[in-house]
């Protein structure tokens, strides 16, 4: 009868329940735990293994969070308090984990490397690692430490600059580019190179041709010259040409190297030549007295002349006015007495004297010169030394007479 249908219904419930356990408190009630689908990888447990979804497939769904109800197994996928409730747990599957700060304490490091590059004087570091690290990190350092060629647990590295191997250590610890300046940049780079990570060669490059500036050059220059880094040189070029006053006016232009001078000088542009000269001037003193005790740039007995003369062929001193000259240079005693008397007789009258070889022949100014002096002297004119000016022929012999009139003194001053 009616009773019996309802005790039926009842046992068939109580069947239900024992073989459909209860899924945990805070799931959904006709929720329970299954096998991991592809649909359904949002909602993966930490272990990856197990997720969440509904009970059956085609059973209309009812989820107590977002109190909606749906047909299919990924309804939970839809529920903002679904994210919110295991938020927490995304969050940590996600987060980037930095062992920056195993490399500086050297904690449990195996390895040792050592950084002594015959180019960089002064410059030796050790550094502490782990050869596990640096072996998942890099195919080089797995065949140097774990291949059939193995090393012991200290390595010598004697053609990188130890700014490099700091910046590709920290790269391998941290999956990051951790520089300062771009010369860090830029050492980082050739080690990178080295070691076959093209990435970070990249993000180096990048950060050079982004991050340079004018104190920036001259220290870059000095490594790339030496290391042969031409990828950098179009960008220091340009941004030397565009503020050559801001370049040799840095702090780092005294303490540059020859081959870096040699490299402004060559893409020197808009700014006098005065400016370049005593720039230069300053570079010599300061390159003189490094490492002397008790000998300054004041010094009166200052020998710059053979760190100079390598530099004079780029030197443009026809472009000097004669005070400027005199002023300058000559008071400078870098030149010998005939070498004084030519410059400065050529200065005021071009071809008046034969210039000593090894100078430069150029009397134009690296500034831009106004048209209105650009023209081709006529018959009867004398070009200017700085095309500003130019001087008829009628008024040569009180030129002749000025150039006189300054090198007596002269000549007497390098004698002296």
């Amino acid at each position: 009868g009616v009773k019996g249908r309802s005790r039926i219904r009842g046992l068939v419930s109580i069947v239900i329940i024992f073989c459909n356990p209860l899924p945990p408190p805070h799931l959904p009630f006709n929720c329970t735990v299954s096998k991991v689908r592809p649909a359904d990888t949002a909602l993966a447990s930490l272990d990856g293994s197990r997720l969440l979804s509904c009970c059956d497939k085609g059973m209309t769904g009812y989820c107590y969070s977002c109190n909606k109800r749906r047909g299919s197994c990924s309804y939970c996928c839809h529920c903002p308090a679904r994210h919110q409730e295991f938020g927490t747990q995304v969050e940590m599957s996600t987060e980037v984990f930095s062992l920056s700060g195993c490399l500086n304490s050297g904690d449990l490091a195996d390895v040792e490397i050592v950084v002594d590059c015959s180019h960089f004087p002064g410059t030796k570091a050790t550094f502490k690692a782990h050869k596990m690290i640096l072996a998942v990190q890099n195919e080089v350092f797995k065949a140097m430490f774990y291949g059939d060629f193995a090393k012991e647990d200290r390595v010598v590295i004697t053609d990188l600059h130890p700014q490099g191997i700091r910046g590709l250590l920290r790269y391998f610890y941290t999956g990051r580019l951790e520089v300062a300046n771009g010369h860090q940049a830029a050492c980082t780079r050739t080690a990178a190179a080295k070691y076959l990570v093209p990435k970070l060669e990249e993000k180096c490059l990048s950060y050079v041709k982004g991050h340079m500036k004018l104190d920036d050059v001259c220290p870059i220059l000095d490594y790339v010259l030496i290391m042969g880094e031409e990828n950098l040189l179009d960008h220091a070029s340009a941004l030397i040409s565009r503020d050559t006053l801001g370049v040799i006016g840095s702090s780092a232009f005294p303490h540059s190297t020859e081959l870096t001078v040699k490299f402004v000088l060559r893409h020197a542009a808009n700014v006098p030549e005065i400016s370049v000269v005593k720039a230069v001037y300053t570079w010599a003193c300061s390159t003189r007295t490094r490492g002397v005790p008790g000998l300054t740039t004041n010094d009166k007995e200052l020998d710059i002349r053979p760190l100079m003369l390598p530099l004079f062929p780029e030197l443009r001193f026809l472009a000097l006015t004669p005070t400027e000259f005199v002023e300058g240079p000559l008071a400078w005693k870098i030149f010998t007495a005939d070498e004084a008397l030519a410059i400065l007789s050529n200065i005021v009258k071009a071809g008046s004297m034969v210039m000593p070889k090894g100078f430069c022949q150029i009397r134009q100014a690296r500034a831009p010169t106004p048209k209105t002096s650009m023209r081709t002297p006529v018959r009867g004119q004398v070009s200017g030394s700085r095309g500003a000016s130019s001087l008829n022929v009628h008024h040569v012999p009180h030129e002749v007479h000025e150039v006189e009139s300054l090198i007596r003194p002269a000549r007497l001053y390098v004698l002296r």
